[in-house]
């Protein structure tokens, strides 16, 4: 009997490996317990002590025994197992269960990964085999059946008219259909067990003796053979750290760039927040679960699309979507907070009842009709790698994003002052209202806060999030000397992801200055001696049209001088203010770039380059000459005159056609009705006849033309003849 239940566990924990469920007992238990909020061992103990207290109403005999140890040994067993896999197992075979509120997640259940279907088919079948063997031998110890055999047992005790078989089989088909009814997702194997276990342990259990040998062999080789080979690649969370450190960081590949440090995470950018110049990246684009830091960009559009004092209403899906035993405060349906409240609970205690209500309340209707206006915005801020389906991270399978795209949302939250502001707050406190009876204070969890363990004094702002299939992440900002960066870290060990933003941060302000370009640029400009290089000054003293963007800068790298840098210069641009753009790179790594304005009437000319140049360049830059001329940033004005003489011609070409025109119908003023006359008549026929008398008559004028001058050359004739 012993050994029954301890293969009953041991290979019940092997069925969880597939993901495939167990049997219709336990896959209805699983239903029910995520239904009504229980943890499944605190379920299982209840249901089974009510299928206790029925078996000995009814009066089974060889029960109780038999009832207790389903009740504990072979649950415990299972979830002891269950861990042990977890230890045992290599990282690359397993998956792991999402934030979905059920035992998976208390447990921390894992399962193959369906890159190893095949693993999967035969783990399950060899689970099958042993788990069948071994509650024949179990049956056969004379202690008992397990509590879900028992309630058939007792009916068909009862009514004595059916066999035992359709009697078990129709009480698992009852526990399949609650199953289904609550939501379990394991059916196959449950169908399965439903029209195959229960007759395959009944025959073997009448041959228990002959198969006794046999299955203790098989139990001892099987055992064996799925978990020797597979103890030597554990992979636990240090080695997960190391395996994530030696990944490479494409930054640090490009020559005589800054040398960034290694860092624990799988995926991590450093930008700086206003140009988005990457200073560091790791993997940007690897498709990643963001986890609750997702709510950076829920929060971001309630506060583009919200006042802070609108009212937010707690719907049913809203309170229950949200899993027991993730990040809320405990919001009850039908409650009132101002959308101001809610961000708060979102940003500084992560709240998902909150980001569901908060995305139910600009949609218009369910959250997840949020999840088009995540995606659009998102795509508007420059996001390519995102899709997201919920709005506070909950994993979905779905639901993903990248460093890069975390990195582009965080620029246009941390440019909102209000937004920063909450997440710098180390508590949250809401005082009760008539419609929220509660109050609540809640503290945050972000150790990077002033006064927590992994302070950051330059911090403007940071949004954590973590999963279990996510790993630890964290969004944040901070700001010195002027100079604003944005650090995205993501599957990353905790707490290696507060050190890793650090020291990305000290990486970030130590090896890159601000520069301003209109200071360094030399090499687009003309001078009085010569305009665009031809020896011609274009303008004379006149005020230059075109100036250099003086805010425009780049993030130059300390091991870089400016001269070293490549510039292209580009004339399509997007604003009509705009004549260019310089882009500016190093080693194909964008650095910043300017854009060459037209100068309004009324300003100051173009920017002179030895005009107010701040001590710590004029130090780097050499003494200008006494002589030497003033310069002023110009961009090809032998194009820019070209496209002026074109346009200018097409305008003086096309006003002469209209001045034609206008002439011609002045000295004709009746040819539009002379042209409708002349197609009517050719239209009626006139237009013809008319044509062949004029023919004729010319015709006679003609031949009477000629017979007069042939009458007058005889009669000239015979005047010379007669002389």
């Amino acid at each position: 009997m012993l050994i029954g239940v301890f293969m009953m566990g041991f290979t019940l924990s092997w069925l969880r490996l597939v993901d495939w469920g167990t049997d219709p007992f336990t896959n209805m238990n699983i239903a029910v317990s995520e239904k009504i909020g229980l943890s499944l061992g605190t379920w299982q103990f209840i249901f089974n002590t009510i299928l206790f207290v029925i078996v000995i109403l009814l009066g089974a005999d060889n029960i109780g025994f038999g009832t207790v140890a389903n009740m504990t040994l072979i649950g415990y067993i299972c979830d002891f197992f269950t861990w042990v896999w977890k230890k045992v197992l290599p990282a690359q075979l397993l998956e792991y269960p999402e934030e979905t509120g059920n035992i998976n997640e208390r447990l921390l259940i894992p399962h193959f990964s369906g890159d190893y279907l095949w693993l999967r088919i035969v783990v399950m079948i060899v689970a099958l085999a042993v788990f069948v063997f071994s509650a024949a031998l179990y049956m056969d110890s004379g202690l008992g059946v397990s509590p879900c055999d028992a309630i058939p047992f007792m009916i068909w005790s009862k009514l004595n008219k059916l066999p035992l078989r359709v009697v078990r089989i129709a009480y698992d088909a009852s526990l399949l259909l609650i199953a289904f009814a609550f939501g379990s997702k394991w059916y196959i194997v449950t169908i399965l067990m439903v029209l195959s276990l229960g007759p395959t342990i009944e025959f073997v259990g009448k041959n228990i003796k002959r198969w006794f040998s046999f299955v203790l062999v098989f139990v001892v080789v099987s055992t064996g053979v799925m978990m020797n080979p597979l103890k030597s690649y554990a992979m636990t969370d240090e080695e997960q750290l190391e395996y994530n450190k030696g990944l490479s960081v494409q930054s640090n590949e490009t020559a005589n760039w800054p040398q960034g440090p290694v860092v624990g995470a799988e995926s991590a950018i450093l930008i700086e927040a206003e140009s988005g110049v990457i200073l560091y990246e790791k993997n940007i684009h690897f498709e990643e679960y963001p986890a609750s830091t997702t709510k950076i960009l829920t929060c971001l559009i309630a506060a583009e699309r919200c006042k802070n004092d609108e009212i937010v209403s707690f719907s049913h899906d809203a309170v229950f979507d949200t899993p027991r035993d993730s990040n809320n405060i405990a919001i009850d349906q039908g409650e009132e907070l101002t959308v101001y409240e809610c961000l708060q609970a979102i940003l500084i205690r992560s709240a998902n009842e909150c980001a569901f209500a908060l995305a139910e309340h600009i949609a218009g209707g369910h959250w997840s009709e949020f999840a088009k206006i995540m995606n659009e915005r998102a795509a508007e801020l420059g996001c390519m790698d995102s899709n997201f389906v919920n709005p506070n991270g909950l994993p979905d399978d779905n639901h993903f994003t990248s460093a890069y795209d975390l990195a582009q949302i965080g620029r246009e939250f941390f440019k909102n002052d209000m937004l920063c502001e909450i997440t710098l707050s180390p508590r949250l406190h809401i005082y009760p209202s008539a419609k929220q009876k509660d109050e609540i204070v809640e503290n945050s969890t972000n150790q990077m806060l002033s006064g927590k363990k992994y302070e950051y004094e330059y911090l403007v702002g940071a949004k954590t999030g973590y999963t279990e299939a996510a790993g630890s992440c964290l969004v944040s900002c901070a700001e010195k000397d002027g100079v604003r960066l944005i650090c995205v870290v993501m599957n990353d060990v905790a707490p290696e992801q507060y050190l890793d933003t650090i020291s990305l941060f000290d990486y970030g302000f130590s090896n890159f200055d601000k520069v301003s370009i209109a200071e360094r640029e030399t090499k687009y400009n003309i001078s009085t001696k010569g305009s665009f290089y031809t020896g011609v000054d274009v303008f004379g003293n006149s005020q230059p049209i075109l100036s250099l963007n003086k805010n425009a800068f780049v993030m130059l790298p300390k091991t870089v001088d400016f001269e070293d840098i490549e510039s292209e210069i580009s004339y399509n641009t997007e604003k009509a203010e705009q004549a260019a753009i310089i882009k500016y790179s190093y080693h194909g790594r964008t650095l910043g770039e300017a854009s060459v304005d037209f100068v309004k009437s009324g300003e100051n000319g173009g920017y002179k380059f030895d005009e107010e140049v701040p001590e710590s360049v004029a130090a780097e830059k050499e003494e200008p000459e006494e002589n030497e001329e003033e310069k002023i940033v110009f961009i090809n004005i032998v194009k820019i005159g070209k496209y002026v003489l074109i346009v200018g011609g097409s305008a003086g070409l096309i006003y002469l056609i209209i001045r034609c025109i206008t002439n011609y119908r002045r000295r004709h003023p009746n040819w539009r009705a002379n042209w409708r006359r002349d197609r009517r008549r050719k239209r009626s026929g006139k237009w013809t006849a008319d044509l062949h008398s004029e023919a004729r008559r010319h015709k006679a004028e003609l031949s009477a033309e000629r017979k007069r001058r042939t009458k007058g050359r005889k009669r000239v004739n015979r005047l010379f003849s007669n002389r």
